[in-house]
């Protein structure tokens, strides 16, 4: 499934979403000032990356050990953006991010409804019977979700709730309040989780987000105490990034995906979001998908179709996200909640919810917050009962049984309603059928050409969606990689000749299917080289921008900027750059502002021809390309108008400005 991009609220969530202080500066609401997340190319070792932070005078705030990734902090000599701007351009910097924010994703509370409607819909809250998750006749057969550990990333968990405590996960290695960090996993006192916010071992809720999710997933059932969870007996992990106006930071999330996965939790609960693409928070979420996590994630609550206005985490093109839209007790979308056929995967009830709050309370809350812990509670369900089933077809097992919904086709990938009993059905099934994967046709080329794999399935039972898996065996020596190990028709680029095998497997809900390969022979041709491309332009008396071409004047005294960010490369690797200035009027004294980032700069002295050569090199080849200009004495009339923008001569250059939308 495609998914797409999204913004990042800064929003207090009390009842309508209110507008959360941040610091001063050129942040806006987007995001944390002079800090960014930040990682490096394996070719960069520590005393080579203590270099490069020294010589932007920053520093080190935190490391990642799975994902790599630093956070990074700036000194306030320069606007966060083009800080990051500048150290995207230096060699062996493959990400660099701002550290934005997020929000939880709830509405306001409205005590008119108390009872559980969206666990047993009997028409009881004045909605439709059945507008439910079918989850009664599943508890006929078993009702223990401690199989799997869920962490709830959020607000926190009064982990002291009585309707909570029996079911916080429990940290064996560590023993209470004594000040070590007994178990060394660099936590002190990480009982039931982490407090992020607060850096210490107590992840109490102090708004009241998270331990609502908490109860909507995994209440204590059968107790005779306030509500029952979808999974009665839940293993949750605690892991507080939001603070008590459930505001939080890409890095904070990046923190408890990180410890849930070391102290093995394998399903995320996220309801929170932000509208704006965080290659950070991907890189930690497809690291849980290396290790075997589902992540369930709120759709949002902004009313909107996030296939063309995207919402993340939900809207990340990753395998193991399932993205959750709100219904309500009517069997009705919910009409704050996103939507998106090709990035919501289902609905679930998310409307006047009812479930645990702080200080041994209960209360209602509404949100697709509410609706991604029924379907991350469900998952934990099935996965106790099922343990032999991998990530990947639980999310499948949940996906394939979602009971369909005529106002959710067209805008959920599946169409339909989270349905338990449905899935628990399917995987009872004896009659599946077990996939046949199909990797496609032998192929031969050669060197220079991009192979593109095609892979399909057949499935006699009409199992959908079914996951695709791929691994690539190479030649000795060779260094090429799919684009995607997940995607149905991944690409590579062959790096030299010889055989490379594509072994595709495909898995449904209850089983993988035998593994199919195809074999691609290269033999012939050769490596192109990189394309490389300059620009360069120069700012005028009257501040509009001149492009500059083979030949062409500039005046003296003038910044001429030179930009080879077009350069481009048949292979995924980043190109390495080199500038050269090899020729310049005699008496010249000018030189190039760097020579081994992508962009560069001179201020031309004395009239004449000025010659620059950049160099670009891919991993594999290099290749050069050259450009001169002749500098003039300063002379005649004022820098002429610009051209009509509804003119041919107006297609040059220019942009357009993005802001974070409220």
């Amino acid at each position: 499934m495609s998914r797409s991009r999204i913004i990042l609220f800064s929003a207090l969530i009390l009842g309508w979403l209110l507008p959360k202080a941040l610091p001063a500066g050129d942040c806006g609401e987007s995001y944390r000032c002079q800090e960014a997340l930040v990682k490096f190319s394996r070719r960069l070792g520590p005393a080579d990356i203590e270099r490069l932070l020294e010589s932007h005078g920053a520093s080190v705030l935190r490391r990642f050990p799975l994902t790599r990734l630093h956070l990074i902090s700036f000194p306030a000599t320069r606007e966060t953006r083009e800080w990051i701007a500048a150290f995207r351009q230096e060699p062996g910097v493959l990400v660099a991010e701002t550290n934005d924010y997020v929000s939880a994703q709830a509405l306001p509370d409205d005590p008119s409804f108390n009872l559980l409607w969206g666990l047993n819909n009997t028409g009881q809250t004045g909605g439709l019977a059945g507008a439910d998750i079918a989850v009664e006749q599943v508890w006929d057969s078993f009702q223990d979700g401690s199989g799997v550990v869920v962490a709830v990333i959020d607000t926190g968990v009064d982990h002291l709730h009585p309707d909570l405590a029996a079911n916080m996960w429990v940290n064996a290695g560590e023993i209470p309040a004594n000040g070590i960090d007994d178990d060394g996993n660099g936590f002190i006192d990480d009982i039931h989780g982490y407090d992020f916010v607060n850096n210490d071992g107590d992840p109490m809720d102090d708004h009241q987000h998270g331990t609502h999710v908490a109860g909507i997933l995994g209440a204590v059932g059968n107790n005779g105490v306030g509500v029952a969870g979808v999974a009665w007996s839940a293993k949750i992990m605690a892991l507080k990034f939001l603070d008590e106006s459930a505001g939080g930071s890409a890095s904070g999330g990046v923190l408890a995906i990180e410890y849930a996965l070391a102290n093995g939790a394998k399903i995320l609960n996220n309801s929170w979001g932000s509208s704006s693409f965080n290659k950070a928070l991907e890189s930690a979420i497809l690291e849980a998908d290396s290790q075997g996590a589902l992540v369930f994630a709120a759709a949002g609550n902004q009313g909107r179709d996030i296939d063309s206005s995207p919402f993340y985490p939900a809207g990340h093109d990753l395998p193991n996200i399932v993205s959750v839209a709100s219904i309500d007790d009517a069997d009705e979308l919910s009409s704050f909640s996103n939507f998106g056929l090709r990035n919501v995967d289902f609905g679930a009830p998310g409307g006047e919810v009812f479930s645990t709050k702080p200080a041994n309370a209960y209360g209602y809350i509404s949100g697709t917050s509410m609706a991604s812990p029924h379907a991350a509670g469900a998952a934990a369900l099935l996965w106790t009962q099922f343990p032999g089933l991998s990530h990947r077809q639980i999310r499948n097992l949940i996906l394939q049984g979602v009971a369909p919904r005529s106002y959710l086709a067209g805008k959920t990938v599946m169409g339909g309603l989270l349905d338990v009993g449905n899935s628990l059905a399917i995987a009872l099934d004896p009659s599946n059928q077990i996939p046949e994967a199909n990797a496609g046709a032998d192929q031969s080329l050669e060197l220079g050409q991009i192979v593109s794999l095609n892979g399909s399935a057949n499935d006699g039972d009409g199992d959908f969606p079914l996951s695709f898996d791929w691994e690539l065996s190479v030649p000795p020596g060779s260094r090429s990689r799919l684009d995607s190990f997940f995607s149905q028709s991944p690409t590579f680029v062959p790096d030299m000749e010889g055989e490379y095998i594509a072994t595709l497997v495909v898995s449904d809900s209850a089983s993988d299917s035998i593994p199919d390969t195809v074999t691609v022979t290269v033999a012939g041709g050769s490596l192109p080289l990189p394309e490389v491309l300059i620009r360069a332009h120069f700012r005028g008396t009257n501040g509009l921008r001149q492009d500059l071409g083979a030949g062409s004047p500039a005046p003296i005294g003038t910044v001429v900027s030179l930009d080879g960010s077009e350069s481009s490369s048949l292979f995924p690797d980043p190109l390495l750059f080199e500038w050269e200035l090899v020729a310049k009027p005699d008496g010249s004294t000018a030189l190039l502002s760097s020579t081994d980032k992508s962009g560069s700069s001179l201020n031309p002295d004395q009239p004449g021809t000025y010659t620059v050569r950049l160099r670009v090199e891919d991993g594999y080849n290099e290749n050069f390309a050259e450009l001169s200009f002749t500098a003039l004495e300063p002379s005649g009339p004022a820098d002429p108008d610009p051209p009509d923008p509804a003119g041919p001569a107006s297609a040059g250059g220019g942009g357009c400005g993005l802001q974070a939308q409220r």
